[in-house]
């Protein structure tokens, strides 16, 4: 490069150069373009609003945060009327049921999975029953109220109710 050239890259004016944080701040990157289609190929949806049911039979309306987070982790197994309690849950990768335990137990999925790892590990307790879809739990929730899971409030249908987390 002879001092010319180099001399008047220096020179250009301001306007015309742009640094790599005024490019990454102007339009999205790759990665976030590549986040939102994974989920939305995935079935997820950006605006999801996570909700958790029970079975209309179940006469419980509400209950506390901290023990939707203990029937969720094997720590606890009734509900606030001390009937038993038994949480359903979607596959690890859903996003449905990553935004549930972020919201609501405040866990992310390489927590999750370590805490399984031990509890299973150890032999004391075993993580909730696994199903494939929101509709799989709507129907076994309807028909038993000792269930308790999550899915995204456009799924809720008569046989359910949400439940207020308080």
């Amino acid at each position: 490069m002879s001092m010319d050239s180099g001399c008047r890259a220096l020179m250009a004016p301001h306007h015309t150069r742009r640094t790599t944080e005024e490019s990454l701040m102007t339009r999205p990157t790759l990665v976030h373009l590549g986040a939102m289609l994974v989920m939305l190929s995935s079935g997820g949806s950006l605006n999801a609003q996570v909700v958790v049911i029970t079975s209309v039979k179940n006469p419980v309306s509400s209950i506390k945060r901290d023990l939707l987070a203990q029937i969720f982790l094997g720590q606890a197994h009734v509900f606030p009327n001390g009937a038993k309690a038994e949480p359903l849950d979607l596959p690890q990768g859903s996003q449905l049921r990553e935004a549930f335990y972020q919201q609501f137990l405040e866990k992310r999925p390489a927590q999750l999975k370590s805490h399984w790892s031990g509890q299973t590990f150890s032999g004391r307790k075993q993580p909730p029953r696994m199903l494939n879809t929101s509709k799989d739990i709507l129907k076994l929730v309807a028909k038993h109220p000792k269930y308790i899971a999550y899915v995204d409030q456009s799924a809720v249908d008569p046989t359910v109710k949400v439940l207020r987390i308080e």
